[in-house]
């Protein structure tokens, strides 16, 4: 069957700019009841920007700003997704002047309230995911899953960990040995499996892998057809197409995170059984450290770092 796929740059009608700073990368960005709620990030490299919700309403085109004092710290590195009407964030980094400490608090954001909840920290349970920062994050049903990222004392990470938002309890998930460590990475969930896609272990990786939720089970799939790192991956709903990656780190920085490093332009589509690239004219300049999200037939990428390592605020939507 011919697939129909376009890029479209989003223009839309900004607040007052001067409020806050609306570039950025190492962000997330999530889709609820149809307003794209971007949350953290950085504008200069190892700084979070603040703890401010941007939010951009698809229907209006607009956008606007939530402050809420009750809101998590300001962060980068973080990971993010939704269940219902509800935001949830765990994790990520603090900045320079604060010791670039890392974080595993777990807090939730309902959209009607427009209010901020702490959920748990690591006094709270026996079993929960230790301080980490560049992991990733997603949910299925009423459950939240968080693999790998860096941390300060282990290094990279290969965990799985599963939240029940009902219970309220953590529960830590079979790793697999061929499973290498990894910051970097998407955690992808999609009919009842967790996909897990490239990442960075000291140099970008290309293995992609599936847990079934079901049987509890990791399964390798078939690889990227490149190796890359921090780059933006979302399912979407369509019979043909399962996941939607664009961009993504093929070489890293020699400076490391002040640095920008070699980033690709590329689009893929993941049909469940393999990875196809698709070539379109129009389409968003190479970048890497964005963030996506989806809903239904369409798949949004917002920011990043650029390779002349300035960070953007663009807005662009792959339709299916």
């Amino acid at each position: 069957m011919t697939l129909f796929l376009k890029w479209s740059k989003i223009a839309s009608k900004f607040f007052d700019i001067s409020q806050t700073v609306s570039k950025r990368s190492s962000h997330t960005t999530n889709l609820i009841n149809k307003k794209i709620y971007i949350f953290g990030g950085e504008y200069i490299p190892r700084n979070p920007i603040d703890n401010n919700l941007l939010v951009l309403d698809t229907v209006s085109n607009e956008w606007s700003s939530l402050a809420d004092p009750s809101a998590p710290i300001a962060r980068m590195g973080h990971s993010s997704c939704s269940v219902g009407d509800n935001l949830y964030i765990f994790g990520g980094r603090t900045g320079v002047e604060m010791g670039e400490t890392s974080l595993n608090d777990l807090h939730s954001f309902n959209t009607f309230t427009k209010k901020w909840s702490l959920i748990h920290s690591d006094t709270d349970s026996e079993v929960y995911p230790s301080r980490r920062s560049y992991h990733t994050m997603t949910s299925q049903g009423n459950k939240l899953y968080i693999f790998g990222g860096c941390s300060v004392k282990a290094g990279r990470l290969n965990d799985l960990y599963e939240f029940d938002i009902g219970s309220q309890k953590w529960t830590k998930l079979p790793s697999d040995e061929s499973i290498v460590a990894r910051g970097g990475a998407c955690l992808v969930s999609r009919d009842q499996c967790l996909y897990l896609i490239g990442g960075f272990c000291g140099h970008e990786l290309d293995e992609c892998f599936m847990f079934d939720l079901r049987e509890n089970k990791w399964t390798q799939i078939e690889s990227l057809p490149r190796k890359l790192s921090v780059f933006a991956c979302s399912s979407i709903n369509s019979e043909n197409v399962q996941l939607v990656l664009h961009g993504g780190e093929v070489d890293p920085s020699t400076m490391g995170h002040n640095g920008a490093g070699e980033f690709s332009s590329d689009t893929y589509v993941y049909d469940g059984k393999q990875w196809k690239y698709i070539d379109l004219v129009e389409k968003p300049s190479s970048r890497g450290w964005h963030s996506s999200c989806s809903d239904e037939n369409k798949f949004y990428i917002y920011g990043g770092n650029l390779e002349n390592n300035e960070r953007t605020d663009e807005l662009w939507c792959f339709e299916i």
